[in-house]
């Protein structure tokens, strides 16, 4: 199993709610890149722009092909540093805003 393999919740499984860490800051208010936790299993999810350019996503096969159930998401460079403090700040139990 690919480690990033996704996990999906069973229907004997509580629900508990996705945490929000950060979304870009230029964002207008809708259909922005973000990211969440899954805090039952510490799974990431992103949500941005799909990679749709074939020769990138050519080149990242050539790494890691893409799965049946698999995307590719762009996220801006400038969320880099809110995604790192964001993880960071999830690794060290600190709360989220």
């Amino acid at each position: 199993m690919c480690l990033g393999q996704a996990r999906h919740r069973s229907e004997n499984v509580p629900f508990v709610p996705i945490v929000f860490l950060c979304i870009d800051p230029l964002t207008n208010g809708g259909n922005c890149p973000a990211l969440f936790v899954d805090p039952t299993s510490g799974d990431l999810l992103f949500q941005g722009d799909e990679e749709t350019d074939v020769e990138t996503r050519a080149q990242t096969a050539r790494h890691s092909p893409m799965g049946e159930r698999e995307t590719m998401v762009r996220i801006p460079a400038r969320m880099r540093k809110l995604i790192l403090e964001a993880l960071s700040a999830v690794e060290n139990g600190d709360p989220v805003h």
